[in-house]
């Protein structure tokens, strides 16, 4: 030991943060690999070099190659000098055995719901702060690229992370509100209030509503997929041009086919 204090000692703003050892104290290379990606959280999404290093406690060559090699397999990614996690990280979430046997239930359904919409039918599970994308079903007039399987979009401006937040624990709720409520479109709401009054509708009602929030032109509804302890698995959504359709002529339907995947899952055995 070097006898010197630690940031936690310090009471720095980064104090969370596990301080890593240099690879002279024997730190393999997996495990310094994991102190770089747990610099990346709801707060710091975005990280430079500076930044990793400060966070980490690695000497600035060790996360330079790091996070070279970790953007390299698309782990991380570069943007303007920052830092961010990548598309396979959501991809290998995708993968989960939970995600693999809740795709299994919900496609049927989601199968029907399309059905009776002719309109694109998204799945969705929560990671970390975001809504991942695990399945897919597009109508035949696509309007946008959003909701690609194995992508993601912050819980707060969809329809599906409404859905999942308004039964999700207050600790995540007060997570995500007191995080960066960043504006995707002038209609995205960015105020912690206003989230909060909507969440409480959304739990009300059992039925979330994006409208133009995560792009211009785009509205979607969505429901949560419930365990038996009422707590969110999952949420599935349509989406329509906001120009073509009534979202509330939607919900119905939606609600009945996230109410049938969670009996589903119940069945099964996986809630």
């Amino acid at each position: 030991m070097n006898g010197g204090r630690t940031l936690e000692q310090h009471g720095g703003r980064d104090a969370h943060v596990p301080q890593a050892r240099t690879p002279a104290d024997g730190v393999g290379v997996l495990s310094r690999t994991a102190m770089v990606l747990r610099c990346f959280d709801a707060r710091h999404p975005r990280l430079t070099l500076a930044k990793v290093v400060r966070r980490s406690g690695l000497p600035k060559t060790t996360a330079h190659r790091l996070l070279t090699e970790l953007c390299s397999i698309r782990m991380l990614s570069l943007d303007n000098h920052e830092y961010c996690i990548g598309q396979r990280v959501f991809e290998l979430a995708s993968l989960s055995p939970l995600s693999l046997e809740l795709r299994e239930v919900a496609v049927p359904f989601m199968q029907d719901l399309y059905q009776a919409s002719q309109e694109t039918v998204h799945l969705g599970v929560r990671m970390r702060h975001e809504v991942l994308y695990v399945e897919k079903i597009r109508g035949h007039r696509q309007v946008t690229q959003l909701g690609r399987t194995g992508s993601s979009m912050p819980l707060y401006c969809t329809g599906l992370g409404k859905a999942i937040l308004a039964f999700s624990t207050a600790e995540l709720v007060e997570e995500v509100l007191t995080g960066p409520l960043l504006p995707r479109t002038r209609h995205t709401i960015v105020s912690a209030a206003a989230l909060r009054r909507e969440l409480a509708v959304v739990a009300e009602r059992g039925v979330a509503f994006d409208r133009e929030e995560a792009a211009i032109g785009l509205g979607c509804v969505a429901a949560p997929i419930l365990d038996a302890s009422n707590r969110p698995v999952a949420a599935l959504s349509v989406s329509v041009p906001v120009a073509r359709r009534r979202l509330d002529q939607l919900a119905s339907a939606v609600q009945t086919a996230a109410l049938s995947i969670s009996r589903g899952l119940g069945r099964q055995g996986l809630l």
